[in-house]
């Protein structure tokens, strides 16, 4: 296996590590706060 092949392998698991991330976090951040809640603008209220 030359340097590419390797760090081609690197790069899919590092995406497939983010995907998960990704994923794991949408599932938690939809428990953990209401449909209400991430649909609202409150940009300017303090």
């Amino acid at each position: 296996m030359d340097f590419w092949s390797v760090l081609e392998y690197a790069a899919w698991g590092i995406s497939v590590v983010l995907v998960g991330w990704m994923l794991v976090d949408a599932r938690f951040v939809s428990t953990t706060y209401g449909e209400d809640f991430l649909l609202s603008s409150r940009e300017g209220e303090e």
